[in-house]
């Protein structure tokens, strides 16, 4: 059994026990948490989870509560939030200032924070992160390893917490374009980045080309946690969807996005059994229909065994 006191001896940052977690997760849905933790710094944070795991209770990473479903009943266990102990950002520049330098972000640093940072230091590189969701860890720790043009290509060096050890990849340390990080397991603490400097009116209209393409495909504005499902094999999740005809079908006050069929938006009212129901209709239908199993993206936190092994 854990205990509120034991835990404060642990961990400095705030305890608070049955928080809702419904204000804390894009969707807007979900129940308390047993407890909620914030931890003010990264030492902290990995004290908190060391003594979490030794005292075996269940716990998940918070990053603004985007790509996340928390049940209805809540999560029995810890929700650690990340910000704003771990939501620092410092930049270096090189001897020759008109070469760029050195971005380092700790994992509680929104993606939109880390690109207004970069932009308005005219360093060229994070503008096409504009209008992604969630913060630097969980964006690195999903995206790391990847190929194709984006940050990910800019990182020198990751801060990575493995089996309760603080592990540091650097650049010609450690081979990162050969590292794998496993979201499952790991845990993002901190990323450094090397950018260019570049002319920041150019930035800027890249900048906005992206926020207008990622606008254009996605409801903005709406309650909602990103892409539900992970493309499949050369076809896009959405499509398959939309193939389905599943556009804009409802359950109680959730529905599936009439912009983009990979997007379950949660008006007002709706509840994660709202979701979790759409979730299980969008794999039925497109499975049935176009023999595709789709292969969840978000997280499923706080249900049961049997419910998670449906969508599984």
């Amino acid at each position: 059994m854990v205990f509120l006191n034991d835990i404060q001896r642990h961990i400095t940052g705030q305890i608070r026990i049955g928080e809702p977690l419904a204000k804390y997760t894009s969707f807007g849905v979900g129940g308390p948490a047993d407890y909620y933790i914030v931890p003010a710094s990264t030492t902290d944070l990995v004290q908190a989870i060391a003594y979490l795991r030794n005292s075996a209770l269940p716990f998940f990473l918070l990053t603004r509560g985007s790509n996340l479903l928390v049940s209805d009943e809540g999560y029995r266990g810890a929700a650690l939030m990340l910000e704003p102990g771990l939501a620092h950002v410092r930049y270096t520049s090189a001897r020759d200032s008109s070469k760029g330098g050195l971005v380092r972000a700790e994992a509680g640093v929104r993606l939109a924070t880390f690109v207004e940072y970069c932009v308005e230091r005219s360093l060229r590189g994070a503008e096409v992160l504009a209008g992604t969701r969630g913060t630097i860890g969980g964006w690195v720790a999903k995206n790391f390893g990847r190929n194709g043009s984006s940050p990910i290509e800019s990182i020198i060096e990751v801060d990575l917490l493995r089996d309760g050890e603080v592990t540091k990849w650097r650049e010609g340390n450690a081979n990162l374009a050969e590292s794998t990080i496993n979201p499952q397991n790991d845990i993002v603490l901190a990323a450094a980045f090397r950018f260019t400097t570049g002319v920041k009116e150019e930035i800027l209209r890249t900048r906005r080309e992206w926020l207008v393409k990622r606008n254009a495909i996605e409801p903005v504005n709406l309650a909602n946690a990103g892409s539900i499902f992970k493309d499949h094999s050369g076809w896009k999740a959405a499509d398959l969807i939309g193939r389905a005809g599943l556009k804009g079908r409802c359950h109680g006050r959730a529905r599936i996005s009439e912009t983009n069929a990979n997007f379950i938006v949660a008006d007002v009212g709706a509840t994660a059994s709202d979701v979790l129901a759409l979730i299980e209709l969008m794999q039925r239908k497109v499975r049935r229909e176009l023999n595709v199993r789709l292969e969840l993206k978000v997280k499923l936190v706080g249900f049961d065994r049997q419910r998670l092994q449906k969508v599984a």
